[in-house]
Formats: C-alpha cells, sequence, structure tokens
C-alpha cells in the first residue's frame, strides 16, 4: 500500500556561514531543521531533501500530523 501525502507550505529558510568555516548552513526555524553545505548552490539543492527526510521519519514514527498541526498551525 502506498500512501501520498501532499503539504503545501512557504518555508522560509535563511543561510548563514559557518562559523571558522566556509560551509554554509540553512536553517528552517518553522520545522526546525537544518543543513549544512560546501557551496550555497549545494546548501540550495540539499533543502528539499531535508525536508523529505523530515517527513518520512515523522510518517514512520506516526507522528506527522501532530507534528505539522503544531508547527505550522503556529507559524
Amino acid at each position: 500500500m502506498t500512501t501520498v501525502i501532499h503539504v503545501n507550505a512557504n518555508l522560509q529558510w535563511r543561510a548563514e556561514r559557518g562559523r571558522g568555516s566556509d560551509h554554509w548552513i540553512g536553517f528552517c526555524d518553522a520545522l526546525g531543521i537544518s543543513t549544512e553545505a560546501e557551496s550555497l548552490d549545494e546548501l540550495h539543492s540539499l533543502i528539499p531533501e531535508a525536508i523529505h527526510l523530515l517527513m518520512v521519519d515523522l510518517f514512520e514514527d506516526n507522528e506527522l500530523d501532530e507534528f505539522l498541526h503544531e508547527r505550522l498551525s503556529a507559524a
């Protein structure tokens, strides 16, 4: 059985240089996640993967509905 979930959201990310590093770190406060990359272009390409991994983990732990309700309704 396949479950398809569609989530439409306008999520803001902020990017900063890591302290003492050439890496870029992206933060999404609404989801409480971050990801790191060697370049800004790479960071942009990793954001969808970071969101996907979070959603899969929450779904597998049966926590997706509660997480989305708490995080995105408060935003």
